[in-house]
């Protein structure tokens, strides 16, 4: 498996950040509300807590997307990850 077959299981129109974050919606127990949290206190005023709180939830967010890289069998999701961090 690979990129297409996460794109053709979880939208072949979207890009692949999408995609992982619709793979780990589903495939991951807890990563709808992982994603969920991550939304919300990234829409908070940056304060330093805030600031850490959401650094622990992208740190979280990146093991859930290195799982999903593993079950398709892709390297990992790095790239992903360092994309979003921008």
């Amino acid at each position: 498996m690979g990129v297409r077959e996460l794109k053709a299981r979880y939208g072949v129109n979207s890009n692949t950040a999408q995609a992982f974050n619709r793979a780990i919606r589903s495939e991951i127990p807890g990563g709808a509300g992982l994603l969920d949290a991550l939304d919300l206190i990234g829409r908070l005023p940056k304060r330093d807590e805030n600031v850490q709180a959401l650094q622990y939830l992208r740190n979280a967010r990146a093991e859930m997307a290195n799982v999903i890289a593993e079950r398709y069998g892709l390297r990992s999701a790095q790239n992903l990850e360092m994309a979003e961090v921008k």
